[in-house]
């Protein structure tokens, strides 16, 4: 028998979660890491694990600039240690200082050493058993910006998207 999964969907007031992450000194995504490592630490001790922290990797983008003649994905990651115990609030001032520290560095640089290897392996089939297989990362934790205007789907307006992966 095939293995079940079990989607969870949260949502949160944009404003709220930018006033937080700011009055800590982070950012969205640093508050978007600090739920997802509590999420992760209860999964884990629902199943009776206990870990300090993961390594979550995040993409980055490599783009200094962006022009109409330079479009395009230009992303790296980078791979952020975050703790998984304590109250959330308790983890997001760590969290927003590993990732300040890592946003020093030069931007998206494992973007052109990564991804021509990560087409190459996608093109063989082999991409995805590497993933699963690697002990780098505990999770991937990535955001998609939305459009600046609505958009519609057979005449409705579209207000969310949950993405699945099967």
């Amino acid at each position: 028998m095939g293995s079940r999964r079990h989607f969870g969907v949260a949502r949160a007031d944009l404003a709220q979660v930018r006033t937080v992450g700011h009055n800590c000194g982070g950012t969205v995504n640093d508050v978007v890491l600090a739920a997802v490592s509590g999420a992760l630490n209860s999964l884990l001790a629902h199943r009776g694990e206990r870990v300090d922290d993961v390594v979550v990797s995040v993409p980055i983008s490599g783009r200094t600039e962006a022009t109409i003649a330079r479009l395009g994905n230009q992303v790296g990651v980078i791979p952020v240690k975050v703790p998984t115990s304590g109250r959330p609030l308790d983890r997001l001032g760590p969290i927003a200082e590993v990732t300040r520290q890592h946003k020093t560095g030069t931007r998206g640089a494992s973007a052109a050493l990564l991804a021509p290897v990560f087409r190459v392996l996608a093109t063989l089939g082999v991409l995805r058993w590497l993933i699963e297989r690697q002990h780098l990362v505990t999770t991937f934790v990535t955001n998609l910006r939305g459009p600046d205007t609505p958009v519609s789907f057979l005449g409705s307006i579209v207000s969310e998207v949950v993405p699945s992966t099967r």
